[in-house]
């Protein structure tokens, strides 16, 4: 689905608060808020200042969390995809930068 050198970057149109370690989501044009749970929130707290690309982020779950490769790559890869249909983030081929 990702390449491995795609870089995903925070929407600046979405603030982000973390309370208790849980990281909420509002998009400041809606109004909507969204909780993510403790991976996403270890996922959004990475993707702070420039972001990372797939990998990277990818090896930061299985460095941190008690998951397999697989699993790990197939839930990042579907987590990405729902922030990205959401406009929180977004998506950069690094070859275009």
């Amino acid at each position: 689905m990702f390449k491995r050198q795609d870089r995903f970057l925070r929407n600046d149109e979405f603030a982000s608060e973390q309370i208790d370690g849980t990281v909420w989501l509002c998009d400041r044009l809606s109004g909507n808020f969204q909780r993510l749970n403790a991976v996403g929130s270890f996922i959004w707290c990475e993707l702070a200042g420039s972001g990372h690309n797939f990998e990277e982020l990818l090896a930061a779950l299985i460095e941190t969390f008690d998951v397999e490769p697989d699993q790990a790559r197939n839930d990042l890869q579907a987590f990405l995809a729902a922030l990205i249909a959401d406009c929180a983030l977004m998506q950069k081929d690094f070859d275009q930068e």
